[in-house]
């Protein structure tokens, strides 16, 4: 077969020189082209036309360099230094293919663009229910309601704040309208199951950071309590700080399971997240726990274990916690001053028992006297509200236990009740405790507020506890 081409015409469309025209080749054989970085000479001759036919064989493009390797100096042929023959047919399909495309479009060119479009759509909805989500979470509210129906007061706040922004956004109350509330197998982003999705995304995201900041910081101290959830099991909370270029920072971490109580229970638990986590234990220069003796146990406790560890991590006891066990102990101590704050606390469990009792309290007490409080089992400074609501109300207080003796439609045993704890507050002994200890309890209790301050230093808590020993 031959292609026809006549001098000073160009060749037809379909002939292999308009394809290696097309290709990008130069118009002028002999020069050079570049493709992946290495340059080929496609010829180094011109073609020469037959003045008898202007006839070129469709053989000679197809030969490669070895087949001519003996015709050097024909006029009529390609030289033999023509370097990835076969390259050429792949370009004029690139080219003819480049070509087809910009005139035509590819096949599911359609198909590609309703997927970019789903996505940025998708995006859209997911910038809104992340920014509600980031909302809810960093307040500590509720996600969910008594039901997850669109339009119900009850749906909870995911729901409700979503519907709350779509009275004032086009894009996302088109989106409920469409998509919402139709149930499973419909995409809408508003289920609770996507919601939780979200949550557990974020919050690996932000676990992820808090880790690399410690990682950078490279020293950190901890801090764990233990303590049981509402399903009765116990739960240890983890608590690092570390230092950085702008601050101490403290951070939550994480709610490690225990397996049981004792200290090896505990260390366990913790050298295992220490390990996930990626934390070496031989950067920690800290731990802090309560006086506890599975936490601070000198032998055994789990600040020795970590201490076996690593050496450097200096052990600090809590000091307001300390400071709670030091009153605690000097009250159980003494019997009489034992017995006196019982009396405390069963006048207020008397009074609270019974809401017409506290309403004659409330209705009995001035407005500038507080109401009675009850005594703390685990905060010991916090008995200092309880003693001082009684010491500036006393007298109201008194009258109000006589009227309740005194009324015939009480029962007869709260009558009793009232009459014993009125009689209790006629004795001296009672009255010289309350104002002996009021102020005494007062001092303790903001000195342990101050001990807990952030802002804090050692200085200050040494001078604050020094004070209190000498008061």
């Amino acid at each position: 077969m031959a292609y026809h081409h006549k001098s000073g015409e160009d060749p037809p469309l379909n002939s292999p020189l308009a394809c290696v025209g097309q290709c990008g080749l130069p118009g002028q054989f002999g020069h050079e082209f570049e493709r992946d970085n290495s340059v080929a000479a496609v010829c180094t001759q011109s073609i020469s036309h037959s003045e008898s036919d202007d006839m070129v064989d469709a053989e000679i493009l197809s030969q490669k360099p070895e087949a001519q390797a003996g015709s050097k100096g024909d006029d009529n042929s390609f030289s033999t230094d023509i370097g990835q023959w076969s390259e050429v047919d792949s370009m004029i399909h690139s080219v003819t293919f480049g070509q087809r495309i910009q005139v035509r479009g590819c096949v599911d060119s359609a198909i590609v663009e309703q997927y970019r479009q789903e996505c940025a759509y998708a995006k859209s909805v997911l910038e809104r229910v992340v920014s509600v989500i980031k909302f809810l979470a960093e307040r500590g509210l509720a996600f969910r309601g008594q039901t997850e129906i669109l339009g119900s007061s009850s749906n909870g706040n995911f729901l409700g704040i979503l519907e709350l922004i779509a009275q004032f956004d086009p894009f996302l109350s088109s989106h409920i309208d469409n998509h919402g509330g139709k149930g499973k197998g419909s995409v809408s982003y508003l289920s609770s199951t996507i919601c939780d999705e979200l949550i557990d995304v974020m919050g690996k995201q932000v676990m992820k950071t808090i880790l690399s900041e410690i990682r950078g910081a490279k020293f950190y101290s901890i801090s764990v309590d233990s303590t049981p959830d509402i399903s009765h099991v116990d739960r240890l909370s983890c608590v690092f700080r570390y230092v950085l270029n702008d601050g101490p920072i403290e951070r939550f971490v994480q709610i490690l399971s225990m397996k049981g109580h004792g200290a090896e229970d505990l260390f366990n638990s913790l050298y295992s997240f220490l390990e996930e986590a990626k934390l070496d234990i031989k950067y920690c220069r800290g731990q802090s726990y309560d006086n506890a003796r599975n936490m601070a146990g000198k032998y055994s406790g789990l600040q020795a274990r970590i201490r076996e560890k690593n050496p450097l991590a200096e052990y600090v006891p809590c000091f307001a916690h300390s400071l709670n066990l030091v009153g605690a102990s000097a009250v159980n101590c003494v019997t009489t001053v034992s017995g006196f704050f019982d009396f405390v606390q069963n006048l207020y469990v008397f009074l609270n028992a019974s809401t017409q009792r506290w309403e004659l309290l409330t209705k009995g007490l001035d407005s500038n006297q507080l109401v009675l409080k009850r005594l703390s089992d685990t905060r010991w400074s916090a008995h200092s509200a309880a003693t001082k609501a009684l010491s500036k109300g006393f007298k109201n207080v008194k009258t109000v236990l006589e009227n309740i003796a005194e009324d015939p439609e009480e029962k007869v045993e709260a009558r009793t009740t009232a009459a014993g704890i009125a009689k209790k507050m006629d004795q001296l002994e009672y009255g010289i405790l309350l104002e002996l200890w009021t102020p005494i309890l007062d001092r303790f209790h903001k000195t342990s507020l101050k001990l807990q301050s952030p802002q804090l230093d050692l200085n200050e808590a040494v001078q604050l506890l020094t004070s209190l020993k000498e008061y």
